[in-house]
């Protein structure tokens, strides 16, 4: 069950972070037009939220298994965290994989 949930709160924060991410870069970009300190301001709220909530995920996982397992939550943390971070290691070579495909299919023709 933990593992499960770590999973989920992985994948959660992968999608929200990426599409902030998303969201953040535009606006930031758009903003270069004004001025330097605009976009550095859009650019680090953006990078903030996505902080925030892998911070705020994670305790709130855990704080939940200490008040549910109670004496047993240290293997349940350990279910937990491997949860988190086999999806966030699939997560990571997906990108690399699709951002690799992408370099290769936008190289100039000679």
């Amino acid at each position: 069950m933990a593992f499960i949930v770590g999973a989920s709160f992985s994948m959660l924060v992968g999608q929200l972070g990426m599409r902030m991410a998303v969201q953040a870069n535009v606006r930031a970009c758009a903003a270069s037009k004004k001025g330097l300190n605009e976009s550095l301001s859009i650019a680090y709220y953006g990078g903030t939220f996505t902080g925030m909530l892998t911070d705020g995920l994670g305790l709130l996982g855990g704080t939940t298994i200490f008040i549910i397992f109670g004496q047993a939550s240290p293997d349940a943390l350990l279910g937990f965290g491997l949860g988190g971070t086999l999806l966030a290691l699939f997560m990571r070579v997906g990108g690399g994989i699709y951002t690799k495909a992408a370099d290769v299919g936008g190289r100039p023709r000679r």
